[in-house]
């Protein structure tokens, strides 16, 4: 199942953060860095792609998101209805404890040591749902689909390449995104932002 929201374009914009000598984000820099924690990842994450702002895209059907976290997915956390103005209200922190719990812990993205795969899996978890992201790693590695990364996929992803499972990771999700957009032309508007994202952790982990 797509993951309740849809990231619209104006999350895509750059946030003001601090720029390289090339003017690039600060961000992007620490990329490089093949080490970059899980909280970096979560960071990079809001700032160029979930937005830190209220959303309440008329084409997005998880409905009013801030920092990329649905009313729905807020809800689910806290175990109760959360109210509208709630969402205003949500905290960059909290967000990213919800990100850890619900996107992050699912794909064991905390436990992958090469920085762009970490940054794929969770990015595609976050954007696509964790299920998904997750059967997307099993495919590729070559295990049974259930969507659960457990001791046997595990084994598997430890034995596979990284780069090359990061590679076919971002491939299949462009994959899925072309044939999402071909089956519901409503989601058209999206196609863009999507692009970007993927093109953003393409270059990011060049």
């Amino acid at each position: 199942m797509f993951r309740e929201s849809y990231t619209s374009l104006n999350c895509w914009q750059q946030s003001s953060e601090s720029r390289d000598s090339k003017g690039n984000p600060a961000s992007m820099a620490r990329l490089k860095n093949r080490a970059m924690s899980t909280n970096k990842v979560l960071d990079f994450i809001i700032d160029n792609f979930e937005g830190t702002k209220f959303v309440d895209h008329p084409d997005d059907r998880g409905g009013p998101t801030k920092f990329g976290i649905t009313k729905k997915t807020l809800s689910r956390a806290r175990g109760r209805a959360v109210t509208t103005n709630e969402m205003h209200l949500l905290t960059r922190d909290e967000a990213k404890e919800v990100y850890v719990e619900s996107y992050v812990n699912p794909v064991r993205g905390d436990d992958l040591r090469y920085g762009p795969l970490r940054l794929a899996a969770i990015d595609y978890a976050i954007h696509s749902g964790p299920k998904r992201a997750a059967k997307a790693i099993q495919e590729i590695v070559g295990v049974p689909l259930d969507g659960i990364i457990g001791p046997v996929t595990w084994g598997a992803i430890q034995d596979y390449k990284s780069r090359s499972l990061f590679v076919n990771l971002m491939a299949h999700r462009l994959t899925f995104l072309t044939r999402l957009v071909s089956r519901d032309h409503s989601q058209v508007s999206f196609v863009y932002g999507w692009g970007k994202r993927l093109a953003k952790i393409l270059e990011v982990s060049a």
